[in-house]
């Protein structure tokens, strides 16, 4: 079994804990912020923000496990755009899902080549009707 050091109590885990009921958690002068906690694979820690020194991407907090992950579930974007680096339902700000590589992308990728819809905010294959692919923006015009 995996286990994982919570900073919320001091203890170790099998599963790091949702703290969004609390305002705020003391313990032994330790002040942990509300919020999800991830269970950190590389420092066997619970930690608020999953860490970005791990691959390219970095690591994702995955709501439906608390663990943080390289790659998102199924539906669900890595967004480096929020400030706690999620898994997200539907990508931040002016960025793109892109299901090839489950993350919220700035610029939709050459390959495969997929272009980025505002409609959806989506990285799609062919555009539709109406649009065109524009392969220097990567976008939908």
């Amino acid at each position: 079994m995996n286990y994982f050091g919570d900073p919320s109590t001091r203890l170790c885990t099998d599963r790091c804990p949702d703290l969004s009921d609390n305002v705020t958690n003391v313990t032994a002068n330790l002040s942990v912020v509300a919020g999800r906690l991830f269970a950190d694979y590389k420092t066997r820690i619970c930690v608020h923000k999953c860490p970005l020194d791990f691959g390219l991407q970095g690591t994702f907090g995955d709501n439906s496990t608390n663990t943080c992950v390289e790659r998102c579930p199924n539906n669900s974007y890595g967004d480096a755009h929020t400030i706690n680096r999620f898994c997200v339902a539907v990508c931040t700000g002016e960025s793109f899902a892109d299901d090839s590589t489950t993350l919220c992308v700035d610029i939709c990728p050459a390959s495969p080549p997929t272009f980025g819809y505002k409609g959806n905010w989506t990285c799609l294959m062919k555009c539709p009707d109406g649009f065109w692919a524009d392969s220097i923006t990567r976008t939908c015009k």
